[in-house]
Parts: C-alpha cells; sequence; structure tokens
C-alpha cells in the first residue's frame, strides 16, 4: 500500500524537509542577453548597482532579482532583470541575466580574459575556463544558484581589475597563459578607488587606548568612539609593511603587539586577513606597502619586499589567512574579534566602498589621514569615503580598467557592457561609494564635480605617485 509521507508525518506532529526545485532563471532569456563578468570585488557593489538601474524599477522593483552562489554567497553573484530599460543596451521589455564572478579577485578579470581558450593556467592560478553559477539550478526561495568547481565552466566575456594589467604582467603571473591573439576593448584611466587599513573592534579601542596614553588623540575620546575622525587611530604606513612583509628583520612585528601597544599588546596574537595573490585589492597593498612589483627590477637598487601568505604564518603568534573575495576578509575579521583574547587583534587591507557596519572591523587612519573622514566634503558626497583620496590628502587609492572580449561579448551585449562602462565613469550618473573619478575631458573636472572627480592622476601607472592637477 503506498503512503502520502508528507501526510504521515504530519499525523505524527514530525516535519519533513522538502527539497527545493531547481528553477532554471535562464529560461526565457534571450542566449546574447546572458553576460559573464568576472574581476575586482571591490568594484562588484558599483557595479550591481549600475546593473539594477537598468532594469524597469531598479534594485528594489518586483522586476530585479539578485542571487549568490552556494559556496558561501560571497564568491559569484547573479543578476536578473525581467523587464530591461533602453538605457541598459537590450531591447527594451527583454530580460536580462549579469553574473558577476568574484572568486580569485581582479586576476580572474585579466589571465582567463586575456588568454586563448585552450591555454593552461600555472598551478594555483585560475584556469581559462572559469567555473559560474549554473542558472539552471537556482532556489528562487533562497536566492541561490548551486555552484560548484565544476559548475558551467566558460571563459568571461569581461573582467573588471584593481590595478592595471601592466602590474599582473610585472608580476609574472600572466607569463602562463597563452596568449590572446583576438581583439580587445580596453577602458582605462575613468576611475579609481581608494583603500584603507581595517582592524578588529578589539584592535581599535586598543589603539585608541595606547594613543590617548601617548597624547596622539585627545584625552576627551572615549574609548569605543568608532566614528572616523577626531578619536579615529591611526597606523603608519611602516608598521604596517612591517607586519605584512617576508622578512626577518620584522620579527617582532610578526610575535605580538607589543610594537605598537607597548605592554597591553604583549602576548597578543598578529592576525592578518588578506587577500589571494589574484586578488587586486592584494596587489593595490603590495604596490602600496612593499613596492612590489615596482622595485622588483629596477637594478641596481631594487627595493621591493615580498608579502607573507598563509604559508608563513607561526600560530598562534602570527597567523596569516589568503581571502578569496572582500567578503571572506570581513568575515576572518569577525570570527578574530569574536573569538576574544588574544585573537581579537586582527588586521587587514580592503576598498573604501565597504562601509563598516554591524561587522566587527572599521577604518584606521594611515599615518594621521583618514580614509572615510570627509572634512569639507560637499553635503551630497558625506559619507562616500573617497573625498580625502579626491582631495590628494589619502594617497592609497588607484585607477582601475576594465576589458571586454570583442570574440566573446557581441551585439546588446558589447552594448550593454559599453553603457554599463559610460554610467561608471559619468559623476552625472553615478555616485558611488568608495569609487572616484580621473578628469578625462573638460566636462568632468575636480572643479566641476569637487565631491567625485579626483584632483590629479598617476596616468594609470600604479607605481607614479600621485601628481595634482586643481
Amino acid at each position: 500500500m503506498q503512503v502520502n509521507l508528507k501526510i504521515a508525518a504530519a499525523a505524527c506532529g514530525m516535519a519533513l524537509a522538502v527539497p527545493a526545485l531547481a528553477t532554471d532563471i535562464s529560461a526565457g532569456v534571450p542566449a546574447g542577453n546572458i553576460v559573464y563578468i568576472s574581476g575586482a570585488t571591490a568594484q562588484t557593489p558599483g557595479i550591481e548597482s549600475v546593473i539594477a538601474s537598468f532594469c524597469t524599477g531598479g534594485a528594489g522593483g518586483a522586476n530585479f532579482t539578485k542571487f549568490v552562489d552556494t559556496i558561501d554567497g560571497k564568491q559569484a553573484f547573479v543578476y536578473k532583470c525581467t523587464n530591461a530599460l533602453a538605457s541598459s543596451g537590450f531591447t527594451a521589455g527583454q530580460s536580462y541575466i549579469i553574473i558577476k564572478r568574484d572568486q580569485d579577485g581582479s586576476f580572474a578579470g585579466v589571465g582567463p580574459l586575456l588568454a586563448t581558450n585552450t591555454a593552461l593556467a600555472p598551478a594555483g592560478l585560475p584556469p581559462v575556463q572559469l567555473n559560474w553559477p549554473d542558472l539552471t539550478s537556482c532556489d528562487i526561495a533562497a536566492k541561490t544558484c548551486t555552484m560548484t568547481a565544476t559548475s558551467a565552466p566558460r571563459q568571461p566575456q569581461a573582467g573588471f581589475t584593481d590595478v592595471e594589467v601592466k602590474i599582473w604582467a610585472t608580476r609574472g603571473i600572466l607569463s602562463g597563459y597563452a596568449p590572446l591573439s583576438g581583439s580587445i576593448v580596453k577602458f582605462t584611466g575613468f576611475g579609481g578607488q581608494s583603500f584603507g587599513v581595517v582592524v578588529t573592534d578589539a584592535l581599535y579601542q586598543a589603539l585608541q587606548t595606547k594613543q590617548k596614553a601617548d597624547g596622539l588623540l585627545p584625552g576627551t575620546c572615549v574609548v569605543g568612539d568608532f566614528a572616523p575622525g577626531l578619536c579615529q587611530p591611526s597606523i603608519s604606513k611602516n608598521q604596517y609593511t612591517s607586519i605584512t612583509s617576508n622578512s626577518a628583520a620584522f620579527a617582532a612585528y610578526q610575535t605580538d603587539w607589543t610594537p605598537i601597544l607597548g605592554a597591553s599588546g604583549t602576548g597578543k596574537s598578529v592576525n592578518l586577513c588578506r587577500r589571494v595573490s589574484t586578488s587586486g585589492t592584494q596587489a593595490s597593498s603590495e604596490v602600496f606597502f612593499l613596492a612590489n612589483p615596482c622595485e622588483l627590477t629596477n637594478s641596481p637598487t631594487f627595493g621591493s619586499l615580498i608579502a607573507n601568505g598563509a604559508g608563513d604564518s607561526n600560530p598562534p603568534n602570527y597567523v596569516v589567512s589568503e581571502a578569496s573575495s572582500t567578503g571572506n576578509v570581513i568575515t576572518c575579521l569577525n570570527n578574530a574579534n569574536n573569538a576574544g583574547d588574544p585573537n581579537a587583534f586582527a588586521i587587514g587591507v580592503i576598498s573604501l566602498e565597504r562601509v563598516p557596519g554591524a561587522d566587527h572591523y572599521k577604518f584606521v587612519k594611515l599615518d594621521g589621514s583618514s580614509p572615510n573622514f570627509d572634512p569639507g566634503a560637499p553635503a551630497s558626497v558625506v559619507g562616500k569615503q573617497r573625498f580625502n583620496a579626491i582631495e590628494g590628502r589619502y594617497d592609497f587609492a588607484f585607477e582601475f580598467e576594465a576589458n571586454y572580449r570583442t570574440d566573446l561579448l557581441t551585439g546588446n551585449a558589447a552594448t550593454f557592457f559599453n553603457n554599463l562602462i559610460a554610467t561608471l565613469k559619468d559623476p552625472n550618473l553615478s555616485n558611488l561609494t568608495g569609487l572616484f573619478y580621473t578628469s578625462n575631458s573638460t566636462t568632468i573636472t575636480h572643479a566641476l564635480f569637487p565631491g567625485q572627480v579626483h584632483r590629479g592622476t598617476r596616468f594609470g601607472n600604479s607605481c607614479q605617485p600621485w601628481q595634482l592637477f586643481e
């Protein structure tokens, strides 16, 4: 006799878990309206904002849905719109899906994009055929799409990178890929972003206590005041270099926090939450703090330093974690803070498009300059975490690049990507946290957009210092 298990379970007061039905969210979407973008994780929130603006009703409307991957919800994002605006580049009223893959960071928007389809990547680097969320296996209720090591492998059609391609080439990790013979459309010099040193709440408070005692912060500051500005503690560029550099000379900074905090730091573990080597954030950090690769080959002076990785950990004194996304760095910081002493003291670098909220990390000043305090900023950009960088008072910031393959991205999809970039680089259309514009015409200048356009440029060369026009 057949038994209805759901009814029987209910009669017994039990509840059976019913597996979620896998849904093909690509059904009905024109094939040319599905775009695969990889690369820079720091730029994802800005990209997401523009993608949503191309959909009728925007991010909060009924036509727009955001899905995340099933690995940890931070490696890839799927954006589906069921009613496109003409400004998207797609036919008005059609559906479109944009997949933004964050896994492996900026380098996934460079190496796999610029390589031939048959190239084999060196060990430890992304293959040319990346894995993506499986659009045929999505959970509508949970807003997730299945992603495994073998999910829908294919090349990206377009990519973003926090630093220019030549930085990756100079670092040597592009050499393992067979070069592309086709055409690339490249966008450079249209904008950039700031980065900042972040510490756990507990370390932030310990820095405040020490710097109040040393007279570096006003005595009226309250320990635990997390507002950026007057009572925001500072770390020096030299101190962070000593924490992250692979050199025995800096052993004191990789044992405990005594060199920075005095006796209160004795015995406190140094937890470094960094990004993987394929991350543009990590590349930016190494350029800024370690002069790598800027001084790697400048014989006879040289001068670059190598960054410590997870393999250089010496637990419990010094623990280095490598995260594949910005979100995972934040998880590393949260975990350290929640673990309590001596693991509450963790430090790392993330981009300024992330605003500390309920998470247990905060930005600190760098050599006394705040990345997220906006004195003198126009009211429209207060809290956007970029004004000091724009003014040339905070220089941990770089210009980024974007590229797409003309053989892989065609028709309306290519128009979409061009429109995406046009929106990202137009201060009349976007005003995104942590991101700024660089002056590239007579209509986009600092004078016209004082809270959005940088006073100067690196001229697309991350190894150059900022030079100010205005």
